[in-house]
């Protein structure tokens, strides 16, 4: 579980440079994932306070893609975490 969602892989994106989850997750479910992927990982929401990540972001090493409603600071987080700009 993560912030208490059953359903971890829509709570949460994780890449080689870093990862996002819910922002419900606790302050142990973040360092557990950091610890456990060996990446940065913050939480974030997308498509505008929305906490399932994967339902508004799809990605890779080379880039994310966002959902339309995504907000400019939701980018910016994203961009802090994932290295971008």
């Amino acid at each position: 579980f993560i912030a208490d969602i059953p359903t971890v892989g829509s709570a949460a994106y994780v890449n080689n440079i870093g990862g996002v989850v819910h922002p419900d997750a606790s302050e142990e479910e973040v360092l557990f994932l950091s610890n456990l992927f060996k990446v940065r990982i913050d939480v974030g929401t997308v498509n505008f306070g929305v906490g399932f990540i994967k339902s508004g972001l799809a990605g890779n090493s080379y880039g994310l893609l966002v959902g339309a409603k995504t907000t400019g600071p939701e980018i910016m987080r994203l961009n802090k975490v994932f290295g971008g700009g």
